[in-house]
C-alpha cells in the first residue's frame, strides 16, 4: 500500500482521538486563558481598590493636616478684635505707661486741669499700683481664654470639615450609582418632553430647593462659628471676674516698691492657676459652657443677632436643624473629660511660656552692678508681664500667613493633647451627617 494512503487510513482510524484530543487542548488552552484573564482582573481591582484606599487616607490626611493651619489662621485673624476689646474694658495697659511717662509734666498739666474744673490725675504710685494689678489680670485672662479660642476653633473646624467631607463621600457614591444608569435615565429625560410637559418645571423647582437647602445650611455654619464672637465678647468676663478675684487674694499687700524672687512670684502665679482651674473644671464643665456657649436662647438670640444680618438671621429661623446638630455635638465635646485634659494642657502650657519669658524679660531689666540680685521690684515684674502681654497678642503684619510668628500660639498649636483631641473628633465618622438630606 502506497504511503500516502497508508498516512490517510491511518489518521481515519485515529480522527476520533484526534479531535478529541484538539478539543481538549483547545478547551485547556481557553479555559487557562480565562482563568488567566479573570485573575489579572481580579488583580487589577485589588490593586485600584489599594490604591484608591490609600488616596482617599492621603487626601483625608491632607485636609485635616489643612484644617489645624486654618484653625491657626482664624486666631491670628481673632486677635486683633479681642485686644480692641481688652483695651475697651480697661486694660489698657500701654495708656498706663504714657500717663506714667507724663509725670515730668504733671503740674503743668495740674494747673491746666483746675482752670478748666477736670478731675485731678492719678498720681504715680496709683498709676503703678494700677499697672500691677491690670497686667495680672491681662496677662491670665489672655491665658485662659486664648487657650479656650484655640480648643474652640479646633473644635469647631474639625467638627465642620468632618461633616463636609462625609457629605462629599456620599455625593460621590450617589454620582458613581447614577453614572451606572446613565442610558436609563437618558431614555427617562427625553421621553420626559413628551410624556410629561412639566417635567422642565420640576427639574427647576428641585434645582431652586437644593440652592435654598445649601443656602441654610451655609448659614447654620456660619452661625455655629460666630460661637468665637461670645468666647470673645461675653464669655472671657467669666474668666477675668475669677482671675482678678484671685489675684486680689494672692497679691493683697504686695506693693510696686515690695521685692520677690523668681520663685516667689512664681509659687505665687502657680496658687493662682491652682485655684482658677479648680472653679472651671467643676463637674460636667459646666463654667467652661457657659463660656464657651450663650446662656439658654435669650443669649443664642443676642449672639445670632450681633454676628447674621437680618435677611441672613430670617433664612436661619426657618431651618435651624444643622445648627441644633453642631450645638449638641460641640456641647458634648465641652463636657468631656479629654476636653479639660486638654484645655488644661493648654494653660500649663501657657504657664511655663509666661515664666520663660517674664523671667527673662525681669533679668534683662537689671542695672549695672545688679547682676548678682535676686530679688526684684513687683514694678519691674509688671513692666515684664506688661511686655509678655503685647507678645501674647501679637499678630505681626496682620496673619500668620506674613511670615512673622506669634510664639504664644506657635507653643499652644504644638501641644499633642490638642491634636489628638482634633484627630479624634475629626475621624468620628460615626456621627451622621444631615448636610443636603432631609425628609
Amino acid at each position: 500500500m502506497p504511503p500516502n494512503q497508508r498516512s490517510r487510513s491511518l489518521l481515519q482510524r485515529h480522527r476520533g482521538k484526534l479531535l478529541i484530543s484538539l478539543t481538549g487542548i483547545v478547551a485547556l488552552f481557553t479555559t487557562g486563558s480565562v482563568v488567566v484573564f479573570f485573575v489579572k482582573r481580579w488583580l487589577y481591582k485589588q490593586q485600584l481598590r489599594i490604591t484608591e484606599e490609600h488616596f482617599i487616607k492621603e487626601q483625608i490626611k491632607r485636609r485635616f493636616e489643612q484644617t489645624q493651619e486654618d484653625s491657626l489662621y482664624t486666631i491670628y485673624e481673632l486677635l486683633p478684635v479681642w485686644e480692641m476689646v481688652l483695651n475697651e474694658n480697661d486694660l489698657n495697659l500701654d495708656s498706663i505707661i504714657t500717663q506714667l511717662k507724663d509725670q515730668k509734666n504733671q503740674s503743668t498739666r495740674q494747673k491746666s486741669s483746675e482752670s478748666i474744673e477736670s478731675s485731678p490725675l492719678k498720681t504715680k504710685a496709683e498709676l503703678w499700683n494700677e499697672l500691677e494689678l491690670k497686667s495680672l489680670i491681662k496677662l491670665l485672662t489672655i491665658t485662659y481664654t486664648v487657650s479656650s479660642l484655640i480648643l474652640l476653633t479646633r473644635l469647631q473646624l474639625n467638627i465642620l470639615t468632618r461633616n463636609e467631607y462625609l457629605d462629599s463621600a456620599i455625593k460621590l457614591t450617589m454620582q458613581q450609582e447614577n453614572h451606572n444608569k446613565i442610558n436609563h435615565r437618558l431614555y427617562d429625560w427625553v421621553t420626559s418632553w413628551w410624556s410629561n410637559p412639566q417635567g422642565k418645571m420640576v427639574d427647576s423647582m428641585t434645582t431652586k430647593k437644593l440652592k435654598k437647602d445649601g443656602q441654610e445650611v451655609y448659614i447654620n455654619e456660619q452661625a455655629f462659628l460666630s460661637l468665637s464672637w461670645w468666647i470673645l465678647n461675653r464669655g472671657w468676663l467669666d474668666y477675668n471676674e475669677i482671675v482678678t478675684n484671685q489675684i486680689e487674694i494672692e497679691f493683697q499687700g504686695i506693693h510696686p516698691r515690695d521685692t520677690l524672687t523668681l520663685e516667689e512670684f512664681s509659687s505665687r502665679l502657680t496658687n493662682i492657676f491652682q485655684n482658677i482651674n479648680s472653679q472651671i473644671f467643676q463637674q460636667n464643665n459646666s463654667s467652661l459652657i457657659s463660656i464657651f456657649l450663650p446662656k439658654g436662647s435669650g443669649g443664642q438670640e443676642f449672639l445670632l443677632s450681633q454676628t447674621l444680618d437680618p435677611e441672613a438671621l430670617t433664612c436661619f429661623h426657618s431651618n435651624t436643624l444643622v445648627f441644633n446638630q453642631l450645638i449638641n455635638e460641640l456641647s458634648q465635646c465641652i463636657e468631656s473629660t479629654a476636653t479639660s485634659i486638654v484645655l488644661e494642657s493648654l494653660i500649663n502650657e501657657s504657664f511655663h511660656f509666661i515664666m520663660n519669658k517674664v523671667g527673662m524679660k525681669t533679668m534683662a531689666k537689671k542695672k549695672p552692678g545688679q547682676e548678682e540680685q535676686q530679688n526684684y521690684q513687683m514694678a519691674v515684674f509688671s513692666m515684664s508681664m506688661k511686655d509678655c502681654c503685647q507678645e501674647m497678642l501679637q499678630t505681626a503684619a496682620g496673619s500668620a500667613e506674613s511670615g512673622s510668628v506669634n510664639e504664644y500660639l506657635a507653643t499652644l498649636d504644638s501641644v499633642q493633647t490638642l491634636d489628638d483631641l482634633s484627630a479624634s473628633v475629626y475621624s468620628n465618622f460615626g456621627v451622621s451627617s444631615s448636610y443636603g438630606f432631609k425628609d
